[in-house]
């Protein structure tokens, strides 16, 4: 789920609607309180071009909201604790990756929009993208293209992938500003375990089975 998906599907079991609850999410001042309050929220989530400041930090569970009268704090903290909870559990994993919390979550919430049903592909999918950094290339990914206009699309037009957002990977050297999605485990674990890969390239076929490649030469084909 992006943010605004988490927003629609808790604006049905709380008394508030998609756009209050993206309104108290995007809110600087509430953002800053909650950077005092968890290790693991940094001010990168401020970024001017950060489109959404929690995008990627709400972990993705089922949750039971026991209130009577639940917030939209009360129900936010509740999915940043069970992220606290899986970061603390990966603290120094995630130290001893070179990335910070925030690029460490932007790579997984790719890697889960990419394609990580299962834990091999997570990993193989992570390595061809920490390869692509280390070589200063863009990340090539479209489904960051999907975020900018948030939807999920197989059929991108070609003005969309040539927008000049800074979240457009296909255009951007390196990372883009921040996470797209909610990050599962099984994605932060891929990134934390990345297969060590020659592979620079990936392609997901319509059944569902990815192929990898060395070369473009050898993804186009």
């Amino acid at each position: 789920y992006r943010l605004t998906q988490c927003a629609e599907a808790l604006s049905k079991v709380i008394p508030y609607s998609k756009k209050e609850i993206l309104a108290k999410w995007d809110d600087k001042a509430y953002v800053k309180e909650l950077i005092n309050k968890y290790w693991f929220l940094t001010d990168d989530v401020l970024g001017d071009d950060v489109i959404h400041p929690l995008e990627g930090y709400l972990f993705p569970d089922t949750y039971f909201i026991t209130e009577s009268d639940p917030s939209i704090e009360s129900v936010t903290e509740l999915a940043l604790d069970e992220m606290d909870s899986a970061l603390t559990e990966r603290k120094s994993e995630i130290k001893a990756s070179g990335f910070t919390v925030h690029q460490f979550l932007t790579i997984a919430s790719i890697v889960t929009k990419e394609g990580c049903a299962n834990e091999k592909d997570a990993k193989h999918i992570a390595g061809i993208f920490i390869n692509r950094i280390n070589k200063k290339m863009s990340l090539g990914s479209d489904v960051t293209v999907c975020y900018i206009y948030d939807e999920d699309r197989v059929d991108l037009k070609v003005s969309q992938l040539e927008s000049d957002s800074p979240y457009n990977a296909r255009k951007v050297t390196g990372l883009i500003p921040g996470p797209i999605s909610t990050v599962p485990a099984i994605a932060m674990d891929g990134v934390l375990n990345y297969d060590k890969t020659d592979d620079l390239f990936f392609y997901a076929g319509p059944d569902g089975t990815i192929y990898y490649a060395k070369t473009n030469e050898e993804h186009q084909k």
